[in-house]
């Protein structure tokens, strides 16, 4: 079974633009269609396979091209090029063949996981720009494969040009919640920044609309204000009223969370460092604003002891909060979440075993996590042949499970994996095992991999780095997670880690919106500045942030908030998804990825 990542692109596409065959010229409705349009891919191009088999010579090359289509949409990209060969011969293609035949490859390389050869293929229309069906999927095929690649503000760019070829008003309404989803991952800093023409530049309209619904979407009236101004200075943008009643909506959905916070937390035990860093950052993001709105936090100290929890999350609710973040420990999660009812909004700040229930939500650091992003990178950017390379350690074992599972679910291979020992200096044998070489050989390294993904912390990463490149395997791409980074520039030291890319938080990367005069303020004050306590501060900082957005996160789909430690949306059984920023180390010192290539 397909994944959702692996399917959203052309889920996206069928979203922007109604699902639209490469049709025959005589467009009749028939069981080819209609089971295309039901979903049933497969059924579909049999069905034209069929009419392709009975049809007169001259008209067989339309039906091949809607059942390559037809193929390619049920992932069976071999059949769908085998059909696609059939049309080469029999003399100059129409230009509307032409362009159906630009379609379908495109389509195809977005199946296979080639984003950048779609928007290779689509680069130039090949059939006639009068025809709005054949422009709407043009267009929507550069939006999914930008979203692909990871680069939103390009997707929204595509689905904006594919407005005008929409021929209904469903069409047209799911394209605009296309924009506003692929708008939704830029932070407000970015969103400032982009608009590169005045008023009333289509564009720069949802920009200017998308920055103003981020910025204000915790104060309703400055918002109701500023989209009144916005109507005025874009009169005629396509925006939808619909929408902009919407996103009013949703900013008076969080007045709904007022009132006061109560943060369970172990600030004595075993957990206290952690707990510390937690609440200094939930602490500093309060002192920020907080008083002002009249809000109060009170912090109840849980200990180690999960019955201590499940009493202070009852005493917090006897003395009046509105919402409730903490407990840190999974074992305190787990507690909590047998209690089974819920009264106010509860943000536990680890991963429960139990399902999901109404008013809890999860939000976690987890290693786990992070191996998935790396994995849901990796693919995004058409790579498919992975090779790992893992230390024996607990940690070790985390990453390289949820890497290989959510791997394994978007298709990707795993070609190689290979254990090294942390404690050693010399991590030759295990590289060269990964690699398919030995030391008494002058061979190079395997053909067969795309690029590495390490789990390392910044010792064993400083290690591992130059032996790669001494091994010949310099040009592979080297993929981690956030553990290879110490938390704070060290050019010197990490000279050796140049190439490798990695995620972490905007926080610590200061990445464009995130809140670095708040972070300073912080390390002044508590000295939680340096490596995975600085994390934890980001964390407590997001912690606070989401109690009062939770509304709209889990009323509606798609919508993000902007956090110091990454993009966070409401996912499955009420767990907080974290997008984190990209980075390669260069000269020693991460350097925002973007949209650059992964090739080193």
């Amino acid at each position: 079974m397909k994944s959702l990542l692996k399917l959203l692109p052309l889920l996206i596409i069928l979203m922007g633009c109604a699902p639209t065959l490469v049709r025959p010229p005589e467009r009749v409705d028939n069981p080819a269609e209609q089971a295309y349009a039901r979903g049933e891919y497969a059924t579909a191009a049999r069905a034209f396979e069929r009419m392709a088999d009975q049809a007169p010579l001259e008209r067989r090359t339309d039906y091949w091209l809607s059942a390559a289509d037809a193929w390619a949409a049920a992932g069976n990209t071999d059949r769908a090029h085998e059909l696609l060969g059939r049309t080469t011969g029999g003399g100059r293609p129409t230009q509307e063949q032409a362009g159906q035949r630009q379609l379908v490859e495109a389509r195809i390389a977005l199946e296979e996981n080639i984003p950048d050869r779609t928007l290779q293929i689509l680069a130039r229309p090949e059939g006639r720009s009068s025809d709005a069906t054949y422009m709407a999927r043009l267009y929507g095929l550069r939006a999914a494969a930008h979203e692909r690649r990871g680069n939103f503000l390009e997707a929204a760019r595509a689905y904006v040009d594919q407005t005008p070829y929409l021929e209904n008003d469903g069409a047209r309404q799911e394209n605009q919640e296309a924009i506003w989803q692929a708008l939704s991952h830029l932070s407000l800093a970015e969103l400032q920044a982009r608009r590169e023409r005045p008023a009333p530049d289509i564009m720069s309209g949802w920009l200017e609309l998308a920055a103003i619904a981020k910025q204000y979407q915790l104060s309703p009236p400055a918002l109701d204000n500023l989209l009144q101004q916005w109507r005025h200075s874009y009169p005629r943008h396509p925006a939808s009223e619909a929408l902009l009643r919407s996103i009013g909506d949703r900013a008076q959905a969080t007045q709904q969370q007022g009132g006061n916070i109560a943060v369970l937390l172990p600030l004595s035990g075993r957990f206290a460092p952690a707990a510390e860093a937690v609440r200094d950052g939930i602490m500093g993001a309060y002192y920020e604003n907080g008083p002002a709105t009249g809000r109060q936090v009170r912090i109840y100290d849980v200990g180690d002891s999960p019955a201590q929890t499940l009493a202070a999350y009852d005493q917090a609710l006897a003395e009046g909060a509105s919402a409730i973040i903490g407990p840190l420990s999974k074992e305190g999660v787990n507690a909590l979440a047998r209690r089974g009812s819920f009264p106010v909004p509860t943000l536990a700040l680890n991963y429960g075993d139990l399902p999901a229930t109404q008013n809890l939500y999860q939000f976690s650091l987890a290693p786990e996590d992070e191996a998935q992003q790396a994995a849901e990178f990796a693919w995004r950017r058409g790579l498919t042949r992975a090779a790992l390379l893992i230390p024996e350690s607990e940690l070790g074992d985390r990453l390289a499970q949820g890497f290989r599972a959510r791997w394994q679910q978007l298709g990707g291979a795993v070609v190689a994996t290979t254990l090294y020992n942390p404690s050693e200096t010399d991590y030759s044998v295990p590289i060269l095992e990964l690699l398919g070489m030995s030391r008494s050989s002058s061979s190079r390294p395997r053909e067969d991999i795309d690029f590495i993904f390490v789990a390392a912390s910044p010792r064993e990463g400083r290690l591992i780095r130059p032996m790669l490149r001494f091994y010949y395997a310099g040009q592979l791409p080297v993929i981690a997670t956030s553990h290879i980074y110490g938390g704070r520039p060290s050019p010197r030291l990490d000279q050796d880690l140049d190439g490798v890319i990695f995620s972490d938080m905007p926080w610590l990367l200061e990445a464009p919106g995130a809140n670095l005069a708040l972070r300073d303020q912080i390390g002044r004050d508590v000295r939680t500045q340096d490596g995975e306590l600085a994390r934890l501060t980001a964390f407590g900082v997001d912690a606070y942030g989401l109690i009062s957005v939770l509304p709209i996160l889990s009323r509606y789909a798609g919508e993000r908030h902007q956090g110091e430690t990454g993009t966070l949306s409401v996912g499955e059984q009420g767990r907080i998804v974290r997008e984190p920023v990209w980075a390669r180390f260069e000269g020693g010192t991460p350097v925002l990825l973007g949209d650059r290539p992964v090739t080193p």
